[in-house]
């Protein structure tokens, strides 16, 4: 029977609250708190949707305001994501816990109605507690107005500014409610920050460990995560389209690798140098070059940027291509358009060096190989491209040279073939792999 009474009160309160409420107090007294499976109470219901008086007369039977669904959420947490202000204010009047938590995110009722309900919900519960505004983050870290800015509630950024916050708060690696308007791309609610004073020069840290090394103004966070929109409203504020940081990247720099060609075409069409003055001599092209995205590279060549370019350590954009896990389309787009096969860079390598010693991508060596790459090339330490990729330890790039003709008994200036250079902590004496390569390269 109780449980037939909760699944009913669940089912029919939203358009007879009052009255099944009353009738509910009627019968057993203890049937008004029957949960249903997930947790939720007639309560919660009545947060969601219902009036003051049903909740009041739920309330008066006995009803928990504490009682917690399955994910932790209490009827306030209902009554400020879905409910109104008069719902709360009765909640909170009959016991309901300010600071309870949900155990998905450990976040408040504050938390939902910022994120999910509206400025007067907002405005209820901070008169409830004005100290909350200065100790609530949730489990991320992130704070009221970060979540407001996150989920383009711009009616709650006014509300949670008006009670004093700060608009430049941050925590997260230093993310301001700015940053995170940029990265969820709505443009009112950065326009609304802005407007309402947001400092588009606060830098944030994430992923930086260097305390030597500073972090990425709002402009440089719209070059990797925004909009062209956002972008110009950026710049439209003030915001320096040829900003430089500490290691001499510059938004164009930073939307070229981490970006799209749409951010990155903002960035050209606001001014943007082709040619930074920085102390690595990166050229938006080497950005590229790193970029998961080929169109990036095709832009840039587009534009005239120079694909002879070589950066601080004498390196071209095809060296940088040649390395790691970018996009080895990269590298065919620069090859047909004419990059250097045979260019040295400052320790005399080759992108062939690079290819083979410096990424596990079989597939760039492949590229390079069927472009005409010269495999007897030599660094300045007599290296030619196997004895980089024995270096490295990849099998399946030392195989791929063999394959393609590299000399296995070419010596280094040391007097040392490739299979001197076999690196025992990765193929180790008696096992499967270093038999292969040692019948490979030394018989």
């Amino acid at each position: 029977m109780r449980g037939s009474i909760a699944e009913l009160l669940i089912k029919w309160l939203h358009k007879q609250w009052l009255t099944v409420a009353r009738r509910a107090t009627g019968i057993e007294g203890a049937e008004v708190l029957a949960p249903c499976d997930n947790g939720s109470t007639p309560l919660h219901q009545a947060a969601s949707s219902g009036t003051a008086q049903t909740i009041q007369a739920l309330l008066d039977a006995g009803a928990d305001p504490n009682s917690p669904q399955h994910n932790g959420a209490t009827p306030l947490h209902t009554a400020a994501q879905f409910g109104t202000p008069e719902s709360i204010k009765m909640l909170l009047a009959g016991g309901a816990d300010f600071m309870a938590r949900d155990k998905s995110s450990d976040a408040t009722p504050l938390h939902y109605a910022v994120r999910f309900g509206t400025s007067e919900n907002v405005e209820v519960l901070l008169d409830a507690d004005p100290d909350a505004l200065q100790r609530l983050h949730n489990d991320t870290g992130a704070t009221l107005l970060q979540l407001a800015a996150q989920s383009g509630k711009q009616e709650n950024i006014k509300a949670l500014l008006a009670a004093g916050v700060d608009i430049n708060q941050n925590t997260s690696g230093d993310l301001t409610p700015l940053h995170f308007a940029i990265q969820t791309g709505n443009l009112e609610t950065v326009q609304c920050l802005i407007d309402s004073g947001a400092d588009l020069n606060v830098e944030h840290r994430v992923g930086i460990s260097d305390e030597r090394n500073d972090g990425f103004k709002s402009l440089f966070h719209a070059a990797q995560f925004g909009t062209a929109e956002i972008i110009q409203i950026l710049l439209n504020a003030g915001a320096g389209v040829n900003d430089i940081r500490h290691n001499g990247s510059t938004p164009l720099l930073h939307a070229s690798q981490f970006g799209t060609t749409e951010t990155i075409q903002a960035l050209l069409d606001a001014g943007a140098d082709l040619n930074p003055e920085g102390a690595s001599s990166v050229t938006p092209l080497h950005a590229a070059a790193l970029s998961k995205m080929s169109e990036n590279v095709k832009l840039l060549l587009s534009v005239g940027v120079d694909i002879t370019a070589q950066d601080q350590a004498g390196n071209t954009p095809l060296h940088v291509a040649a390395c790691g896990n970018s996009n080895p389309e990269n590298m065919k787009v620069l090859i047909a358009a004419g990059a250097d096969l045979t260019a040295r860079n400052n320790n005399g390598e080759t992108p062939s060096h690079k290819a083979a010693g410096y990424s596990y991508h079989t597939e760039k060596i492949e590229i390079l190989i069927a472009a005409g790459a010269d495999l007897t090339a030599r660094c300045m330490d007599g290296r030619t491209p196997l004895h980089s990729a024995v270096a490295l330890g990849a099998p399946e790039n030392i195989f791929e040279l063999l394959e393609a003709g590299a000399d296995k008994r070419a010596k280094d200036n040391n007097g040392k073939t490739p299979w001197d250079l076999v690196p025992e902590n990765i193929f180790k004496d008696g096992t499967e792999a270093y038999a292969a390569l040692k019948n490979a390269l030394y018989h």
